[in-house]
């Protein structure tokens, strides 16, 4: 299937599938934590279920901003994640799904291991299908831990969001027949939006960056940003104030560097998809160390240069083609990645775009046939 005619699948309204109604518990909660990434993901699934599976009764489990993820995707059911919630909700699904993300890190902890590994053993336990779809690596230690073991053991099957994370799990043992290729389904949010320098001009420089802040020399970072653009966007793609992250290092700064930076930090609790979007995806250069921010600029058409923070930026930025910032503490360095910065070729985020469809349409095939087995 072409690109074309895939995408005008995905933007024309279905005809009714003949399945019968499939319950769909999204297990993962952490939406509307803050993270604009995690809205774009949740768009690409969201335009792939209206197109190719409307038969599927799709709930989510919430842990924080419950009003904004109603407001910005009124189609699905929200369900509140405590555990009474959680349980009452798992127990009444068909199909359990861990929904992209890096679910595979222990550089933060190992809550989300934990976490998923319960979830997965109870679907186990109640003979409901489940999947991890779209799926990163943060680190790859996280590979070695037993709890990536039992999620090995427990999931339906796994499909990875790039190449990197699929051969990571390989060389660490995990089945390849139960460990699919796929792409980060934000890919199919950005499908079909042309690159905005032929609609609409892409100007100015963003830095979009979360990192530890020994990593970071705030002076010759905005030095260097200012040779590109005499009045630097500081773009946040997490709105809270967490260790390390984009607000977290802005307000770190002293008055004088702040002064010199235009501030830019979404309404996340009240903005339409649109309006996230518009935020991300206007900028001509972008530094960023975020995974999302990468995948929107590149769609943008935007020149890119990323500072691999961990894993997951390693391997979209490899897939990707895109220049290397090597240090955040050197002015020197952060000059040369700025010269260095191109935009993406289009048939490579195409290739991406059409990986994620291909996934869901596997992750379709095989949930039907589990669910049918296990009615």
């Amino acid at each position: 299937m072409t690109a074309t005619a895939s995408l005008r699948q995905m933007d024309e309204a279905p005809g009714r599938d003949k399945l019968r109604p499939c319950k769909v518990l999204i297990g993962t909660d952490f939406w509307g934590a803050g993270n604009l990434g995690d809205d774009f993901m949740l768009a690409g699934f969201a335009l792939w279920v209206r197109a190719h599976a409307p038969h599927w009764i799709v709930s989510i489990l919430c842990a924080h901003g419950m009003e904004a993820m109603r407001h910005r995707f009124p189609q699905f059911s929200w369900v509140a994640a405590d555990e009474t919630s959680r349980l009452a909700a798992h127990a009444q699904a068909d199909l359990w799904l861990g929904l992209g993300g890096s679910v595979f890190q222990s550089d933060g902890g190992p809550w989300i291991l934990d976490r998923v590994a319960a979830d997965l053993a109870f679907s186990r336990s109640r003979g409901i299908p489940s999947f991890l779809v779209g799926v990163g690596l943060n680190d790859d230690e996280a590979l070695e831990t037993s709890q990536a073991r039992e999620i090995h053991r427990l999931a339906g099957a796994i499909w990875t969001r790039d190449a990197r994370c699929r051969r990571a799990m390989l060389e660490a043992g995990f089945e390849a027949a139960k460990v699919h290729p796929g792409a980060d389904l934000a890919h199919l949010a950005f499908w079909g939006r042309p690159a905005l320098t032929g609609v609409r001009r892409l100007s100015g420089v963003a830095a979009c960056l979360i990192a530890a802040p020994w990593q970071v020399d705030c002076e010759a970072l905005v030095q260097a940003l200012r040779t590109v653009d005499e009045r630097p966007t500081w773009l946040c793609q997490e709105v809270r104030s967490l260790p390390g992250s984009e607000i977290n290092l802005y307000d770190s700064m002293p008055p004088l560097l702040r002064e010199q930076l235009t501030l830019c930090c979404p309404d996340y609790l009240h903005a339409s998809l649109a309006d996230l979007e518009v935020e991300l995806r206007r900028f001509r250069v972008v530094l960023t160390s975020r995974y999302h921010m990468t995948l929107a600029s590149a769609w943008a058409g935007a020149q890119l240069a990323v500072f691999d923070r961990n894993r997951k930026l390693t391997g979209i930025r490899e897939e990707l083609g895109i220049a290397e910032c090597t240090s955040l503490s050197s002015r020197e360095q952060i000059m040369q990645s700025l010269q260095s910065a191109r935009s993406v070729e289009r048939h490579r985020l195409d290739a991406c775009a059409q990986r994620a469809l291909a996934m869901l349409e596997h992750l379709k095939a095989l949930a039907t046939t589990a669910t049918e087995t296990a009615q």
